[in-house]
């Protein structure tokens, strides 16, 4: 009530001054090609790769029937976010990785990546973030990680609605603008709960898999590696760029980095999880580990293989892998 008091004290002399023109919607068209730009400032602390990829413009949320892209779009980017963030640990040629949809204008929206690389190890970094982009556009995401993602989203919705705070301004303008920017229809909480609860339990791995890949297009993409002058030690110039983001993303009309993960109902059905008959024993050595009553098998391939028998776990078989570098130098992606 006092906002339209003043609305009205304020603005209700004014008159037209004619009549009412709509402004220019720009769009914002396709790149014509593929193309890098490589920046230094000596004010740069760190090495970061931005790929830009322009999309369409996003249609918003209208209807209940858009509701369904809008919460494929929320999954997607916490998910993203999910495995990103575990790959960071796995991949230490590169931090604080990003991607996803972006609507920052009007005139249409951007797929965004983004990662903050090793001064060290630049080149090993792009591959590795690279590698990790082709893997969710090939193969999307686990049931697991999307399991784990629905609960986090309906927590929140539902902590959001039984909630006795005050809504923030900031939050409150930015729906408003979402509504007029983006048309976002502004939702009530209790009823934005509802539709996760009839949404979130149909989207799958699948689905989730079909949503993301209508992102991995040919549509040329713009490469932007700034950082100190370092940066130039490795990639010395934009040709250089240009020729590795080519290989990479396998424009040359072939794959250019293997991916090795497979669906796991694929690997089952193919038979793939068997091991490969071989002719004689790779077995090298046994040895016998008396403290502990265990034994230990060593083959021709530098593997070694634990075996101790427990009194406790009878009937049961418990399995461990690990390699020289710890845990998390383990990639659980890569097995074999």
């Amino acid at each position: 009530d006092q906002v339209e008091t003043s609305i009205r004290r304020l603005f209700a002399g004014w008159t037209s001054d004619g009549a009412f023109v709509p402004s220019p919607r720009y769009l914002l068209l396709p790149y014509k090609k593929s193309a890098a730009t490589i920046a230094a400032s000596a004010g740069e602390k760190k090495i970061q790769l931005d790929i830009v990829k322009r999309l369409p413009p996003y249609a918003g949320v209208q209807h209940e029937a858009d509701m369904e892209v809008y919460v494929l779009n929320q999954m997607l980017h916490a998910l993203i976010r999910q495995r990103l963030s575990k790959c960071t640990f796995l991949d230490v040629e590169f931090s604080d990785a990003s991607m996803g949809r972006s609507s920052v204008v009007r005139g249409g929206d951007l797929w965004l990546s983004s990662v903050t690389l090793d001064k060290e190890n630049v080149i090993k970094g792009i591959e590795r973030f690279e590698y990790r982009r082709q893997q969710i556009f090939e193969f999307g995401f686990s049931q697991q990680e999307i399991e784990t993602v629905a609960r986090e989203m309906l927590h929140k919705a539902r902590r959001e609605v039984r909630s006795t705070t005050p809504r923030s301004s900031t939050k409150l303008m930015d729906e408003l603008y979402n509504d007029y920017m983006r048309q976002m229809c502004c939702i009530d909480p209790g009823a934005e709960l509802d539709y996760l609860q009839q949404l979130v339990p149909r989207i799958d791995s699948l689905r989730m898999l079909r949503y993301i890949q209508q992102f991995k297009t040919s549509e040329p993409e713009y490469w932007f590696l700034h950082g100190d002058s370092t940066v130039y030690g490795q990639i010395p110039d934009v040709r250089s760029l240009e020729a590795l983001s080519k290989r990479l993303s396998g424009r040359k009309g072939r794959k250019a980095l293997h991916l090795e993960r497979f669906p796991v109902d694929m690997v089952q059905k193919a038979g793939l999880l068997a091991p490969p008959a071989v002719a004689g024993s790779h077995l090298v050595r046994t040895d016998t580990i008396a403290a502990v009553g265990a034994i230990r098998w060593s083959f021709d391939n530098g593997s070694c293989v634990y075996y101790r028998q427990s009194d406790l776990d009878r009937g049961k078989f418990l399995l461990t892998g690990f390699r020289e570098g710890g845990l998390y130098h383990l990639d659980s992606l890569q097995h074999k």
